[in-house]
């Protein structure tokens, strides 16, 4: 059986669940359920997702925020000086400020951004939407305050102090290691959902070949065309000759073209 899966206080998982593989859709339902970040939003997604390694996720956000008292509703904080350092719990970058923008690129856990500016409030979410740079710095879009984290002092329109130092570039979250990754550690394969016998996989064509070879060179004959033959042309000549004769009751043509005794008894 498959370790449990759990997370602990600091939203780092580790383990599987193998009830299910998610699917697209999943997928979908949990990144929006987290760019939300309510609790209602979860609760919707563990309504229609409830077993998997998305559901612990969810889970262990609903504990992390039943821990961590509410934001209040913020305006465009002031008092910070931009642009300035921050972090990410991971999520969806937009082309503006608000949900309903294009979505343009995915940070993981971990990664570090740029606030550019202080946040612009967007109804009905408790924390503000920041312009950001992201990657090499050349790249900039619109994320949501309540998965972005701070590296200094904690502040209202940010959710919580980073427990992590950001790093830039992609860099994911320990959430333990990948179903096939496990599978593979057990020597056996993973089928989308669990870990399953690993298929025997065939010799190639050469490997085939190289030890019929092999098997002709140990009893002194030469390896052509698929069987062992004479090394010597005039024995392949003569047990091609005689190979449609038949021989005496007992006896069989060896690949030298002669008769011999069927050591089987047939």
């Amino acid at each position: 059986m498959p370790p449990p899966s759990f997370c602990d206080d600091t939203f780092r998982c580790h383990g599987l669940a193998f009830a299910q593989a998610p699917n697209d859709a999943e997928k979908d339902a949990f990144a929006a359920a987290k760019e939300l970040g309510t609790v209602e939003a979860w609760e919707a997604f563990l309504t229609n997702y409830p077993k998997g390694f998305h559901a612990d996720l969810a889970r262990a956000y609903l504990k992390r925020m039943a821990d961590t008292p509410a934001a209040p509703p913020q305006t465009a904080t002031q008092g910070f000086d931009y642009p300035m350092t921050a972090g990410t719990w991971g999520g969806v970058v937009r082309s503006g400020p608000g949900q309903t923008y294009e979505k343009v690129a995915s940070l993981a856990e971990g990664e570090e951004v740029v606030l550019m500016a202080p946040g612009v409030p967007v109804t009905p979410n408790d924390f503000p939407w920041f312009k950001i740079a992201f990657g090499d710095g050349q790249k900039n879009g619109y994320m949501w305050g309540g998965i972005l984290c701070s590296t200094g002092s904690e502040r209202p329109d940010l959710f919580k102090l980073c427990t992590f130092t950001p790093v830039r570039g992609e860099t994911p979250g320990d959430h333990g290691p990948t179903p096939e990754q496990t599978c593979k550690d057990a020597g056996k394969d993973y089928n989308g959902s669990e870990c399953v016998p690993r298929k025997a996989s065939k010799p190639s064509k050469a490997t085939i070949e190289g030890r019929a070879k092999a098997a002709c060179v140990d009893i002194g004959m030469l390896y052509l065309n698929g069987k062992c033959v004479p090394r010597k042309k005039q024995e392949r000549d003569r047990a091609a000759k005689n190979k449609n004769k038949a021989c005496p009751a007992g006896m069989y043509r060896n690949p030298y073209g002669k008769c011999q005794p069927n050591e089987t008894g047939g």
